[in-house]
């Protein structure tokens, strides 16, 4: 059984309106309980949604983000949390980066994290598209 952790960017694409046919084509090919997404990719949707003007545009995500195609309800039971043993390896990776001379951005060293806490590969760059 593999598992995958979800980023931002391919829910971000499924719910376009001219998604990704070949990224549609590989989710369906994946078992429901095999994808996951972080927290932290539901917060930095929500921050995307409330950051958009007032307006049908806005309004549309916004009910989309709340219904039941939302992200907390499709993945409820499957969405990773950041905890203290996140924050632990969160801290490694973010020193290591910096010290190797390849500092990450929080959001990413956050997803590493994740990823590797709860060994679920990223399948963003793997995915076809």
């Amino acid at each position: 059984m593999t598992r995958y952790l979800l980023d931002t960017n391919i829910i971000s694409d499924v719910v376009k309106s001219q998604p990704s046919e070949s990224l549609l084509a590989w989710m369906s090919r994946q078992r429901d309980e095999d994808l996951f997404i972080a927290s932290l990719t539901v917060a930095e949707i929500l921050r995307r949604v409330l950051e958009k003007p007032r307006g049908k545009k806005r309004d549309a995500l916004d009910n989309w983000f709340s219904g039941p195609e939302g992200p907390q309800a499709l993945f409820a039971g499957r969405i990773l949390s950041f905890d203290d043993k996140a924050g632990l390896i969160w801290a490694r990776l973010m020193a290591g980066g910096k010290l190797a001379g390849k500092p990450r951005s929080g959001l990413e060293g956050k997803m590493a994290e994740t990823q590797i806490e709860w060994s679920a590969p990223n399948p963003a760059g793997r995915a076809p598209r």
